[in-house]
């Protein structure tokens, strides 16, 4: 049915016709335009000057033809329905597109007669611009979510599960696909003996993060878990910590092991870094630096703390020496009492020097032992001598004697008699010196 232009117009809402924003058509059962808008001149200008029986494809992506002449049909058929469309308009010459949406419908006079189809549209470039971006940023978060190495749960505030990365599928030995969609205490049983279903309410009802560590029995493995609320639900990182765990436990119990060596050996031994801080010291080392300084040593204390006054210089000097690869022995008395100091350097598996190892040990009674043997040493050094010097002259001179008397009654009895004196001179004279190496000995 042909119409006039003033027709349509009175037919047509004027905040529409007048729109800046919308385009308005009107196409007749030729496919030709009977009416368009001033938004719709003014935006395809460059295609023709008026479109007024011009045919509609001029303003289409040739690959839309199809669905909107198949949309033309439905509204002829179906009067009062309206049917969407979103349709790619031309942008210029050039042959580039852009994106609009649009709503048809038949429309009629007011004696139902059938006047062409009404086409409403808009631009969408920017929106579908950001909706492609935001498929594209889920689409990335998707990716960056997958290859974490930590496990990754998006919750609900009703507690359904609605993302979860592979990570956490495997750390909880559940499948994804199970899960999603589904209450989350499905894969997190939601039993009092564990932390996290107590964990997860007070983050969602306190809107505050929390982080804590969890063993599941049944998995046999140790989870660290962190948890984010937001308006829309809880985030939860979980990470396997399993294996750290168990070294952890297996480097405790080593610890125990190594301390209770170092504590039962008679050295005080202590480990000092590279800066001169000490870094462990055993019992012994603690006690012996109690008694003399007043205090223990705590982790991070120089050690020069803990040196007598008069021997801190020497030790200083012999510090830097083993940090330079040198192994140092020395001896030093203190109020009576003697320490052996065994200072050498210690290595990394790179043949580093990363510290000294600083051991002391008690000598006192060792000193004592070794002065007794001294004393003893020159006891008998005097024995010896008494011995092969002044035991000899009294024997020599009772051996001479001995001769002289053997021939006895050769001499007169005033010689035997001065004979007799000398001889007991010469035996009280060995008395007194076999006395005297008794008093030695």
């Amino acid at each position: 049915m042909l119409v006039t232009n003033q027709e349509l117009i009175a037919l047509l809402p004027e905040f529409i016709l007048n729109s800046e924003n919308y385009y308005l058509v009107v196409i007749n059962e030729r496919g030709l335009y009977s009416f368009v808008n001033d938004a719709f001149k003014k935006r395809f200008s460059f295609l023709k000057d008026d479109f007024i029986n011009q045919p509609a494809t001029i303003g289409v992506h040739p690959d839309d033809f199809d669905q909107c002449n198949l949309i033309a049909y439905q509204c002829s058929q179906n009067p009062g329905k309206v049917y969407p469309a979103q349709v790619r308009k031309p942008e210029d010459l050039k042959g580039n597109y852009f994106w609009t949406n649009w709503e048809f419908s038949l429309l009629r006079n007011n004696d139902g007669e059938h006047l062409g189809i009404l086409c409403i549209g808009h631009d969408i470039t920017e929106s579908e611009k950001a909706s492609r971006n935001a498929k594209l940023f889920a689409q990335k978060v998707d990716t960056i979510i997958e290859e974490i190495t930590d496990g990754f749960i998006a919750l609900s505030r009703e507690w359904i599960c609605l993302k979860m990365n592979q990570v956490a599928a495997d750390h909880l030995n559940v499948s994804r696909d199970t899960q999603l969609g589904q209450p989350i205490w499905q894969a997190l049983p939601d039993n009092p003996s564990y932390q996290y279903p107590a964990a997860f309410r007070k983050a969602m009802n306190e809107n505050t993060s929390i982080t804590f560590e969890e063993y599941r029995r049944d998995l046999h493995k140790w989870f660290s878990i962190v948890c984010y609320p937001s308006t829309e639900g809880l985030t939860i990182f979980v990470k396997d910590i399993s294996k750290e765990k168990f070294t952890q436990k297996k480097l405790s119990h080593s610890e125990t092991m190594l301390r209770a060596l170092y504590d039962s050996t008679s050295e005080a031994s202590t480990f000092i870094d590279t800066d001169l801080r000490i870094q462990f010291s055993n019992k012994l080392a603690k006690q012996i630096c109690k008694n003399i300084f007043g205090a223990e040593p705590e982790l991070g204390d120089c050690v020069l703390d803990f040196i007598i006054p008069d021997y801190k210089e020497e030790f200083k000097d012999y510090y830097q020496r083993v940090l330079n690869g040198e192994s140092i022995y020395k001896e030093k008395e203190y109020l009576g009492f003697w320490w052996a100091f065994s200072l050498f350097p210690v290595y990394d598996h790179n043949n580093q020097i990363v510290g000294i190892s600083d051991n002391v040990k008690d000598i006192s009674t060792r000193k004592e032992n070794e002065v007794t043997m001294l004393k003893q040493y020159e006891t008998l050094k005097r024995i010896a001598w008494l011995q092969s010097h002044e035991v000899r002259r009294p024997i020599t001179n009772i051996m001479g004697l001995y001769h002289i008397l053997k021939a006895a009654d050769k001499n007169t009895p005033e010689e035997n008699q001065q004979y007799l004196d000398h001889l007991l001179d010469s035996t009280k004279e060995l008395d007194e010196i076999i006395h005297k190496i008794v008093r030695n000995a």
